[in-house]
């Protein structure tokens, strides 16, 4: 589908919260209207660090906290299975809370996140409907894919969400950048934000989803949540900051600020 570039160049009304900014390349529809494969992503609130979907079939998160600190390979959770690909000494890591991430909940035990200098795979129990994960320290470097379970692969950089006004381009509280869990903010040119990811075709659910990170940093993440449901994100079931649905992108020659990729296998098999 090719996408006019005066839908590409719509200037929201100030005010309006703009993950539309956030893909230039793409077009604002309803699940009902979407095609088969695509994902609808949203960003919530500043400040907000655990999903607030309402899932019929139960919500299924897990925070890390009870993970001992250390470097690890697999491991398989309630939520699903956590399986590095290499790079770094072949293992992700959980941390304790700390100005790049974990996120500041209230728990008998201590906060801690998980981090990746490589790249690991989630695997949910089940394909699912949705996925949703606070995103802390996020920086350029960091690359998400979500394998479909149709064997389909998209995958995004993130550098043009921090490029974009996808984010609020503040401090917290009033936007997006720096940790809400610092006293005083630290971290200000980084993202802190939560993120939610809905399939919206019941017969191609999210299998999988890979972070990595290819800068020397860190992909750091929090609060993994999983709904086996289908759900639309524009109704009264979710709460979230702003939305769009994201579709492959059509015109890859045009002057689009981002560019969605797609392809029949992810490289390593998943």
């Amino acid at each position: 589908m090719h996408i006019p570039k005066w839908i590409q160049r719509i200037v929201l009304i100030p005010g309006l919260l703009v993950v539309l900014g956030l893909f230039l390349f793409a077009i604002a529809v309803r699940p009902s209207q979407a095609a088969t494969g695509d994902l609808t992503f949203t960003i919530e609130a500043p400040g907000v660090q655990t999903s607030q979907v309402s899932c019929p079939s139960g919500l299924v998160t897990e925070t890390f906290d009870a993970f001992a600190v250390g470097g690890y390979k697999f491991e398989t959770t309630p939520i699903g299975s956590y399986q590095s690909l290499g790079g770094y000494n072949g293992r992700w890591y959980i941390a304790d809370q700390d100005v790049f991430g974990g996120a500041n909940v209230p728990t008998s035990q201590t906060p801690r996140y998980i981090r990746t200098s490589a790249e690991y795979v989630f695997r949910p129990q089940q394909p699912v409907g949705y996925v949703g994960f606070w995103w802390s320290a996020g920086d350029g470097k960091n690359q998400l894919s979500v394998n479909m379970s149709d064997g389909s692969v998209q995958t995004f950089t993130t550098q043009t969400i921090l490029d974009s006004s996808a984010l609020v381009h503040q401090a917290y509280p009033t936007g997006h950048f720096g940790n809400p869990n610092s006293n005083p903010v630290t971290l200000t040119q980084e993202a802190f934000a939560y993120v939610n990811i809905f399939a919206t075709d019941p017969n191609v659910k999210i299998a999988s989803l890979v972070f990595s990170e290819s800068g020397g940093g860190f992909f750091e993440t929090d609060n993994h949540s999983t709904c086996a449901d289908i759900l639309d994100p524009s109704g009264s079931m979710v709460s979230q900051y702003a939305t769009l649905t994201i579709k492959k992108d059509a015109d890859p020659d045009s002057d689009q600020s981002f560019s969605f990729t797609s392809q029949p296998a992810w490289r390593h098999n998943l």
